[in-house]
This record gives structure tokens, C-alpha cells and sequence, in this order.
């Protein structure tokens, strides 16, 4: 990705009518290892939902979290190149 991860080790967690949703950053060899875990979901709704999440999440964190992570500066701040900064009108 061009830069390496800051290390930090930090939960979040938010529980609600689906379930639990805990992020987790943890020191990994020479970076950072993402955990992203989504847990409760029960009977064939929840089955349902939790397929249908689990496809967005896949798309999220291989596609969209990449993309991100790429276009920071060593700061952590948007590059003023970076496609993905907010348009003006």
C-alpha cells in the first residue's frame, strides 16, 4: 500500500437490534491487523441478513477500505490529489 500501518490496538463496539459490531486494531508483524467481527444474528431472517452483509462487508473491506488506506498521506489525511476527497461545487 505504499506506507506502513500505524500500530494500535483499539475496540469499538456497538450493540443494537442485530446483533454486536466490534472493529479491532492490533499490533502484526510490521503493520496493523483488522478485525471486523458482526455477531448476533438469529433464525432464518437473520441467516438472510447476515449473507446479504456479509457480501457488502467482502466488497467493503477487499475494495473500498484499500482504496482509502492508499490515498492517505503519512498523517493520515486525504492526499489533495485523492479522487475520493469531497467534491466542490
Amino acid at each position: 500500500m505504499g506506507h506502513s500501518a500505524s500500530r494500535a490496538v483499539a475496540a469499538i463496539c456497538d450493540s443494537g437490534s442485530s446483533g454486536e459490531v466490534a472493529y479491532r486494531l492490533e499490533p502484526h508483524g510490521s503493520g496493523t491487523r483488522f478485525t471486523y467481527d458482526h455477531t448476533g444474528f438469529t433464525g432464518a431472517g437473520g441467516f438472510f441478513m447476515a449473507k446479504l452483509l456479509g457480501t457488502v462487508r467482502t466488497k467493503m473491506l477487499t475494495k473500498g477500505l484499500p482504496a482509502v488506506l492508499n490515498d492517505l498521506d503519512d498523517q493520515g489525511n486525504l492526499r489533495p490529489e485523492s479522487p475520493l476527497n469531497p467534491k466542490r461545487p
